[in-house]
C-alpha cells in the first residue's frame, strides 16, 4: 500500500508542480494562459489513471523482509472482513475510505450549487434595455455567440456569473446607483468568465482536487 501512495503522491506532485512552475515562469503573460495551463494540469491528472499504463513504473522498496509485509496485509485483510461484519456490510478499506473522504469535500461544492440556484431562483430580469443593449455588445466583443440573461437581486450580493447550458450574469439591488463605466467594466468582467467557461473549469478543477484530496498541490493549484 506505501509503494502505490507514495507512486500517486510523486505522480501528481510531478505533473501540477510543472504547471505551477510554467505558471511562475509565464507570471506577466495573459491571466487566459495561466488559467489554461493548470486547467490542462487539472485534465492531464484526471486521465492519469489511463495514462498509467504506457508510463514507466515507479517502484519503491518499503521494508527489508517481504515476509513481514506479507503478515501485515493478511492481517489488514482480516480486520476488515471482521470490521465488514460488526458494521453491516462496509468495510473502512483504503478504497472506502478514500471514496467517503471524497463524499465529505465535494459537499461544500454540492452545497454551494444549491444555494446558487436559490440565488438565481430570487432575481429579477433586468428591464433596462440600454443595460441590455450594453450587455449584447460585449458578448460580441468577446465573441460569446449567447447573450446571458441580465439578473438583478433584490439583496446584496456580489456580480457574478452563473450557469454552464444556459448562464446569466446576476448583479445586486444597488447596480442601479452605477455608473455607465462601473456597468461596463462589471459586465465586461462577467461575460469574460462566460467566454472563458470558467464556471465549468473551476467546477472540473474542484471534482479533480476532490478525487486527489491527498495530494496539497491540487488545492494550490
Amino acid at each position: 500500500m506505501l509503494p502505490l501512495i507514495a507512486n500517486l503522491l510523486i505522480r501528481s506532485f510531478l505533473i501540477l508542480g510543472a504547471g505551477a512552475l510554467l505558471c511562475r515562469l509565464l507570471a506577466r503573460q495573459q491571466p487566459k494562459q495561466r488559467h489554461g495551463i493548470l486547467l490542462a494540469s487539472f485534465v492531464l491528472l484526471l486521465l492519469w489513471p489511463i495514462l498509467a499504463s504506457w508510463l514507466p513504473a515507479v517502484s519503491f522498496a518499503v521494508g527489508d523482509h517481504q515476509a513481514v509485509n506479507d503478515s501485515v496485509t493478511v492481517q489488514q485483510f482480516t480486520a476488515g472482513r471482521h470490521s465488514a461484519k460488526v458494521t453491516n456490510g462496509f468495510a473502512f478499506s483504503p478504497i472506502n475510505s478514500w471514496a467517503l473522504a471524497v463524499l465529505v469535500v465535494l459537499t461544500p461544492l454540492l452545497t454551494a450549487h444549491v444555494r446558487l440556484r436559490e440565488l438565481v431562483k430570487r432575481a429579477e430580469v433586468c428591464s433596462d434595455v440600454g443595460k441590455n443593449d450594453l450587455l449584447r455588445e460585449l458578448c460580441v466583443q468577446l465573441g460569446v455567440s449567447r447573450t446571458p440573461a441580465l439578473l438583478i437581486h433584490p439583496g446584496s450580493s456580489m456580480p457574478m456569473a452563473t450557469g454552464i447550458i444556459r448562464p446569466s450574469v446576476v448583479l445586486p439591488c444597488d447596480c442601479h446607483s452605477w455608473t455607465q463605466a462601473r456597468w461596463r467594466i462589471v459586465l465586461l468582467h462577467e461575460v469574460a468568465h462566460i467566454a472563458r467557461r470558467d464556471l465549468l473549469s473551476q467546477g472540473c478543477a474542484r471534482v479533480v482536487a476532490a478525487l486527489w484530496w491527498f495530494q496539497p498541490l491540487s488545492w494550490v493549484c
